[in-house]
């Protein structure tokens, strides 16, 4: 049997990810935007700093996969992203520092 994303074939332990989470006192973190799912302006830099800056808002997070080789737009996005952000006076904050403004 193959392994799933977010199940355990061990039926000893936790039977799903999200289980196993609630039993170790561990807090799930989502993102609320992924630019490389935007279809064809995933392609196209500009188009998805664009698409970040229009949809962000307190507490957003956005989720990128810069280290995989055929990411080369979601690098070069990402400093239009960053200064985007910023001039609209976001800062870049930890997931802790986001959970304890919650």
């Amino acid at each position: 049997m193959r392994e799933m994303p977010g199940v355990h074939i061990d039926q000893n332990r936790c039977s799903h990810k999200s289980e196993c989470a609630a039993n170790s006192n561990r807090t799930n973190i989502m993102w609320d935007i992924a630019p490389e799912t935007f279809g064809e302006d995933s392609e196209d830099p500009q188009a998805m700093a664009t698409e970040v800056l229009e949809q962000v808002e307190p507490g957003s997070i956005v989720l990128l996969h810069l280290m995989y080789k055929n990411r080369e737009a979601s690098r070069a996005a990402l400093p239009l992203i960053l200064k985007g952000l910023k001039d609209k006076g976001y800062r870049m904050v930890t997931l802790s520092e986001l959970l304890a403004a919650q």
